[in-house]
């Protein structure tokens, strides 16, 4: 869970005994493998709004890295950083998902697009992160007009998907 303060947080269900991670003011989002495996984190930046920055931590080989969303991504490393206003660009990444077997996170991110009369709109859309390939692919790249996100998937097969859409006029 994301605690009231930012962290994350185990919290034993038997018990009720909450184990903090010790990330207090860092964190937005939260999402766990269904084995426990995998765990990705949503960053904050430094003045507490939401980030563009995933921490992916592999509990097996307790190795992290720290991915940063860009739209129509490549890989990983690179980053949307630095755009401007007139360039299409991720605000920010909200909801988090883990497949069941731990190889893909998924989540929504605000995308400002540049429109053709030289104007700008802001559309949340889906993304997955391929761990094993090092990419970022756009599951449903940003559509103007609409708003797609709060991705779920199944933790017993990870080809079930389901995810909100709301056309922006009629919400």
């Amino acid at each position: 869970i994301v605690t009231s303060d930012n962290d994350a947080a185990f919290i034993d269900t038997m018990s009720g005994v909450v184990t903090r991670f010790g990330l207090s003011g860092r964190i937005s989002a939260v999402a766990t493998s269904a084995d426990g495996r995998i765990q990705a984190f949503g960053l904050l930046e430094n003045d507490g709004s939401p980030g563009k920055q995933i921490l992916v931590f592999d509990a097996t080989t307790q190795q992290s890295v720290t991915i940063t969303a860009k739209e129509f991504v490549t890989t990983p490393n690179e980053s949307s950083e630095g755009a401007s206003d007139s360039e299409n660009a991720i605000v920010l990444v909200d909801a988090l998902e883990v497949s069941a077997d731990g190889s893909i996170v998924f989540y929504d991110a605000i995308n400002r697009l540049k429109l053709p009369d030289g104007g700008s709109t802001e559309v949340w859309s889906m993304y997955a992160i391929l761990l094993a390939a090092d990419r970022i692919v756009p599951i449903i790249p940003p559509i103007p007009g609409a708003n797609l996100g709060n991705p779920s998937v199944s933790q017993v097969r990870s080809n079930i998907y389901t995810f909100d859409a709301t056309e922006i006029k009629t919400g």
